[in-house]
């Protein structure tokens, strides 16, 4: 409905509603008895019931679960710094040379066991935010919701590559804004989530 119209649906259906309660009343008053006025006056003749967004809890979980891995991908991120693992690999978006998930587990030592799984975590994290994105683009029930999926996407996306660029350029800022910006990117997913 458009919104002129919903206003003029709405002063009708209140100039009905009014034109039945004063018609009640008047009977009321001439039979003697009450109580039809005061059903029509419990009415709410100007609410126009629009549907409401369907909400999906399973949207709604899986978005707070994508949260819950970004939360705990930060406290993976932690243990890298914490550990001074972070240039244990030196190399990037590979693994000394193996496809990142192809790397032997029997070289994951030392701090390239922290730094590893921070990597493969962290794919997994973005994996869930491409379904997200996905999810929310085909049944989020606004669409400032979807946009909100597909900037979560570009941050993942953003700091994945800030991670890489870490690693190759060995640069302290950019490990600063790594750690922020994954703080930007789970405060938007919970936002999401909310």
């Amino acid at each position: 409905i458009r919104p002129v119209d919903a206003v003029t649906f709405r002063v009708n259906r209140l100039a009905s509603w009014t034109h039945h309660v004063r018609a009640a009343a008047d009977q009321d008053v001439l039979s003697g008895r009450g109580g039809s006025c005061f059903r029509l006056l419990n009415q709410r003749p100007f609410v126009m019931s629009s549907p409401a967004p369907k909400h999906s809890r399973a949207l709604s979980g899986f978005a707070w679960f994508t949260a819950a891995a970004s939360l705990f991908l930060i406290c993976v991120g932690g243990l890298v710094t914490s550990h001074g693992a972070g240039l244990a690999v030196p190399d990037w978006p590979n693994t000394y040379g193996y496809n990142l998930f192809l790397f032997p587990i029997s070289q994951w030592v030392g701090g390239i066991f922290y730094e590893h799984t921070h990597r493969l975590y962290a794919s997994a994290v973005g994996l869930l935010t491409v379904i997200l994105a996905v999810w929310l683009q085909l049944r989020a029930p606004r669409r400032s919701l979807a946009a909100l999926g597909w900037l979560a996407l570009g941050l993942v996306i953003a700091q994945g590559v800030l991670g890489g660029l870490r690693v190759t350029l060995m640069k302290d800022v950019l490990g600063v804004v790594h750690a922020s910006l994954a703080q930007a990117f789970l405060v938007l997913v919970t936002a999401i989530a909310v």
